[in-house]
């Protein structure tokens, strides 16, 4: 049976940053507008299910109101807590019932929360979210058209790279323990802040990241603009930023950290990490944020190491997804009615 998860995030697009800095925000019918626009496209090609997770404000159930489905189209039978924990708990029942593609509609913390459950199953990200690292902007039919074609595939976990990338992430380990992730950037940050997002770098002190090209906005985006040149792809960045300029061989670069705000920063030293190579987190006390938002209180004495790894979620390449499909026949009514 071929099977299509949706999970969305009704808080996503609408935290501080909108005060503190020109984040986009997504309203609640912009989002159902993109789910229903993505159910056309996942039901156009014959998928057999459609689950989702349920939520406060009723968005897939809004986007599916009116809409002839030939699929199987409902939510998941799941008690709700209103946190991350219903993401990545719909993400891993969606694995456990065999879904063949989990669409995220949110925000770097909601593609952190559904990769945590989603396992090896392929992830096809579409930001709603403020700083938009991980998931990109994708027209809603196209996506649900792609999720369609993966849901459908025949191809095996060994085939996955026909249209998926799996992308590397960072994994928090705290006395010797594994105990969280994040996609693209993790931060040690001193002190406290009324608000979870996070965009104070006077206060940042070590900064570890997957992402170390321009074209990104948020923390990350301080690798992304020092013009360095991995010695291996895949490889993560460890950068130790300075309170100030005057730091002795320190270097200061302009970055984006958030919609509408550009900051000098100043860089201490950086090191290139590989797979299975890491970085202490040196300053404790402090507040490790992943993915920008405040997670895990670091005391002193904690031994709290942030490691690189190259396998981290699958995540669907669109164009090549429509292209296996055109290769395969999904396009064609004819052949459609036949697989």
């Amino acid at each position: 049976m071929s099977l299509v998860g949706i999970i969305a995030n009704p808080a996503s697009g609408k935290d501080i940053r909108r005060v503190v800095a020109r984040g986009l925000t997504v309203p609640d019918h912009e989002k159902i507008n993109i789910l229903r626009r993505m159910l056309v496209g996942i039901n156009a090609l014959g998928v057999d299910a459609i689950r989702w997770l349920p939520d406060s404000a009723g968005l897939v159930e809004r986007a599916a109101s009116g809409l002839q489905l030939g699929a199987d189209a409902r939510a998941l039978d799941q008690d709700i807590t209103n946190s991350a924990l219903d993401t990545e708990a719909a993400a891993a029942g969606l694995r456990d019932r065999g879904a063949g593609c989990i669409v995220v509609l949110g925000g770097d913390g909601t593609c952190r929360a559904a990769a945590k459950g989603a396992g090896a199953t392929p992830l096809l990200p579409i930001s709603t979210g403020t700083n938009n690292a991980f998931p990109q902007f994708i027209e809603g039919t196209l996506a649900g058209l792609a999720a369609a074609v993966v849901a459908r595939s025949t191809a095996g976990e060994q085939d996955r790279a026909a249209f998926a990338t799996q992308q590397p992430w960072l994994r928090i380990i705290r006395e010797g323990v594994p105990v969280d992730v994040a996609l693209i950037d993790v931060v040690s940050f001193e002190g406290m802040v009324g608000a979870k997002a996070v965009w104070q770098m006077e206060r940042v002190r070590q900064l570890l990241s997957v992402r170390h090209q321009p074209g990104t906005i948020g923390l990350s985006a301080v690798a992304g603009y020092l013009g360095l040149t991995p010695p291996d792809q895949p490889a993560g960045l460890a950068i130790t930023l300075a309170p100030n300029a005057s730091a002795d061989g320190s270097r200061q670069v302009l970055a984006p950290i958030a919609p509408g705000v550009v900051e000098p920063v100043t860089v201490n030293a950086y090191r290139w990490l590989t797979h299975g190579t890491g970085e202490r987190i040196a300053h404790a006390p402090c507040v490790l944020a992943l993915d920008g938002e405040r997670e895990l209180p670091v005391r002193t004495g904690m031994l709290v190491d942030v490691q690189f790894d190259r396998f981290g979620p699958w995540v669907v390449d669109v164009e090549r997804a429509l292209q296996l499909g055109v290769q395969g026949g999904l396009f064609d009514p004819t052949q459609l009615q036949r697989l």
